[in-house]
């Protein structure tokens, strides 16, 4: 079994978490928007329902977080289970919270509520990180996810990889075809977020998402075996990189769109639209990227699970 660089294995199983976290949450939206629960007409009924799940689904990705950072050699598990609960929704509420500073200076009528910043305060503290500690708790119960086989604890020498397969070579190779697979829907999500375009094609949605997760962890699985084949062992930060690549393309995608497709005039309008492109860059890369190591991990122990040992 390859071996793994530990020192990084909390900083790895705390965004491994966000994936069941918020698959679980995007794919109970996309249920209630298929059954008709969410119309463009009843206004908040989407971020209202994405928020609820948000919340309750924090025990998976507690338990995921877990499981996967004691895998990797971890041992400091209340560390990795603090963080589980508060590094990525910090990040965000401190994002949409300078956003929202500029629509109040603005004088928007879009301007989030003081009372319903409090409300998502209380959500993320009272409910979301209790269940997010008790899904580590859980999972520290069951244990680390057994190797196949044993892992050597002797770093080797590594020799030079081929150009296309460096960091952010692999990267932009990679995220070319998952991002292609979401091209033509995602101008329709960019124009019901950016544009004022009702958006009703919920399961056209849908299937992106899954040819996008399943093109994703194709792509990802299929440069890590390059990466092993040239004897790279470290391939473990080098899959969540490869399959977040989509989020470059998407970053690209929305800067053109704004230039090209938006007529935004005032400086707070341009910075809103950045911060919010920046927001959805981000979950983007955490979402793909996890699903492309969660993908690898389980490929590379099939791999190595074939392999006889005499």
């Amino acid at each position: 079994m390859v071996p793994n660089s530990a020192p990084w294995s909390e900083l790895r199983s705390v965004r491994v978490y966000r994936t069941p976290h918020l698959d679980g949450s995007d794919v109970a939206t996309l249920v209630f928007a298929l059954l008709g629960f969410l119309s463009p007409s009843n206004r908040g009924s989407l971020a209202t329902v994405m928020m609820v799940c948000w919340t309750l689904f924090g025990c998976i990705g507690g338990y995921i977080s877990s499981r996967v950072y004691t895998s990797l050699g971890g041992e400091n598990k209340s560390k990795n289970s603090f963080l589980t609960a508060t590094v990525l929704p910090a990040v965000v509420f401190a994002i949409v919270f300078l956003l929202n500073l500029f629509l109040i200076s603005a004088g928007s009528s879009g301007a989030v509520p003081f009372g319903t910043m409090l409300l998502i305060v209380v959500l993320w503290f009272g409910i979301s990180a209790p269940l997010s500690l008790v899904g580590s708790f859980i999972g520290s119960r069951h244990g680390a996810v057994r190797h196949p086989v044993r892992v050597n604890q002797i770093p080797r020498q590594i020799p030079q990889v081929p150009r296309y397969l460096q960091p952010w070579a692999a990267t932009l190779l990679a995220g070319i075809l998952p991002f292609g697979a979401a091209f033509v829907e995602l101008y329709f999500v960019m124009s019901s977020l950016f544009a004022s375009r009702a958006y009703y094609a919920f399961g056209f949605l849908a299937l992106t998402a899954g040819i996008v997760s399943l093109t994703t962890a194709t792509v990802t699985i299929l440069f890590t075996y390059f990466l092993l084949c040239a004897e790279e062992y470290r391939w473990h930060w080098r899959a969540f990189l490869t399959g977040g690549g989509s989020a470059f393309w998407l970053l690209a995608y929305g800067i053109f769109y704004w230039a090209s497709r938006l007529s935004l005039d005032s400086f707070s309008s341009v910075m809103l639209y950045m911060g919010y492109l920046l927001l959805l860059v981000l979950l983007d890369f955490l979402v793909t990227g996890t699903i492309g190591f969660l993908a690898t991990y389980w490929a590379v122990r099939k791999l190595y699970s074939a392999i006889r040992i005499d």
